[in-house]
């Protein structure tokens, strides 16, 4: 009976072991940098999704024999998505963003399937939804996860690799459009980024699915409960960042604090005590910011080949060259690394975009236009890192909610811009249309970053 009794003991023993270690592995923090792989993975595929809008409609509404008007929703289906996924961002995100990344894969291969394989209206148009809420999921991880010291870096890299999967897109829809097959079956590449991002985001710890249903936090990775006291490793920042923290943070002098970068703030934003009352100004500015940035991108997305035809280019070369604006958008995220911790960053950036846009404008032929497109893409190619930065900065507000308003505003950007343009295009030539991005820019270089007293931040 003694050693049944003590099986039976050393039995729960063990399976209590398995348990705690189980739950170690759960609340390892995981760092930014240990999730860019999975989340440049994942942008890409928001890349590639984006730019194929343009085509994918043409060509849909070729092969369903309908008027290119009737998919018009597929355009604002991201739009939509955005503000629907940043409105339930704090729920999303109050646990970790990696419940995120293993679930919006499911939605993109659900809609790829309808999206290509179908010949059916109704079910083109659902794939279509499907595919552009799985890339507004994914949207999230970005300015949730990518925190720490070399944030402003990591952001960049990964908007990068949204970009250079933008410029393969164009490509192999032209060239797979070209041989008689259906470009839209060009979609089909998107599998590899969404599996692979499935493959590693479930190599990362997370609480169990129900625990991240209930809410049940184990201060895994970024997410947290909304108002608890966040400390460095429970933020996914490397613990030696508290040694550096207990170093005499209070000692600095207010004109050391004034050269801080203006991505290097929001890089502390886990140190802000719980209760400091939310600064509207900079709430408001940093939301314009994001808002303003996203909406001159898509601007040029969605009206650049339009503007380009204005100058007597042929819609297959203005399709050509419009590809200057991401070029631009490309070469400036993966260099960018090298100049958002700066101090005039944004300035800079807005300076940047808007002699481009200037030339957009004024320009008659293709040639200087598409080089205005490639310096207007240069210039915008950070401004929404450097917008996630803004708000993040935002004192009193939570890292997870300035993360949803980021979406909610880019969202807002993303519908609202390309309409903007639209209307303007309809009492004006589009020429003169594109100038209303002239003030925006101007906004854009005057808009205030926080700068926040020494005692309210340690120095990484």
């Amino acid at each position: 009976m003694s050693d049944d009794i003590e099986g039976a003991a050393k039995r729960t023993n063990k399976a209590k072991a398995r348990e705690d270690r189980k739950a170690a592995r759960q609340s390892r923090p995981v760092s930014g940098r240990a999730m860019l792989p999975t989340i440049s993975i994942a942008v890409s595929s928001i890349g590639f999704f984006l730019n194929a809008l343009g085509p994918l409609v043409v060509m849909l509404a070729r092969d369903l024999g309908r008027d290119e008007a009737d998919l018009a929703i597929l355009g604002s289906a991201y739009g939509a998505s955005l503000l629907f996924t940043g409105t339930l961002g704090a729920y999303l995100l109050r646990d970790s963003v990696v419940w995120v990344l293993r679930i919006a894969p499911f939605f993109g291969l659900a809609g790829l399937g309808t999206l290509v394989a179908s010949n059916t209206f109704l079910l083109v148009l659902a794939g279509g939804i499907s595919t552009a809420f799985a890339s507004a999921l994914m949207a999230l991880a970005p300015p949730a996860a990518l925190t720490g010291t070399r944030a402003g870096r990591d952001l960049s890299m990964a908007n990068a690799a949204a970009s250079s999967a933008s410029i393969l897109a164009t490509i192999v829809f032209g060239l797979l459009d070209g041989t008689g097959v259906s470009g839209r079956f060009a979609l089909l590449l998107l599998i590899l980024p969404y599996i692979m991002t499935l493959r590693t985001a479930w190599t990362l710890p997370a609480v169990s699915f129900m625990g991240f249903l209930q809410g049940r936090s184990r201060e895994v990775g970024v997410g947290t409960d909304v108002g608890t006291d966040v400390t460095p490793s429970s933020r996914g920042v490397p613990d030696d960042r508290q040694d550096q923290n207990a170093r005499g943070s209070h000692e600095e002098s207010h004109d050391e604090d004034t050269h801080r970068s203006q991505m290097e703030i929001p890089l502390m934003d886990h140190l802000r005590p719980k209760k400091v009352p939310i600064h509207t100004g900079y709430l408001l500015a940093g939301s314009m910011r994001v808002f303003l940035a996203v909406g001159s991108e898509f601007g040029f997305y969605v009206w650049g080949v339009a503007r380009l035809v204005q100058t007597h280019a042929s819609p297959a070369l203005a399709s050509i060259l419009a590809t200057g604006f991401a070029l631009g958008m490309a070469l400036g995220r993966v260099t960018g690394g090298l100049f958002v911790e700066r101090k005039y960053a944004m300035q800079g950036y807005s300076l940047v975009a808007l002699a481009g846009v200037a030339l957009s404008v004024v320009a008659n032929t293709h040639t200087l236009v598409a080089l205005g497109f490639f310096l207007s893409g240069l210039g915008i190619s950070c401004m929404y890192t450097l917008g996630i930065g803004g708000l993040r900065a935002v004192p009193g507000l939570h890292s997870n909610h300035a993360a949803s308003l980021t979406i909610v505003m880019g969202g807002l950007g993303c519908l609202v811009a390309p309409v903007a343009l639209s209307a303007l295009g309809s009492v004006l030539p589009l020429q003169l249309a594109f100038g209303i991005l002239i003030p925006i820019m101007v906004v854009l270089f005057f808009l205030p970053f926080p700068r926040v007293a020494s005692h309210e931040f340690a120095r990484p």
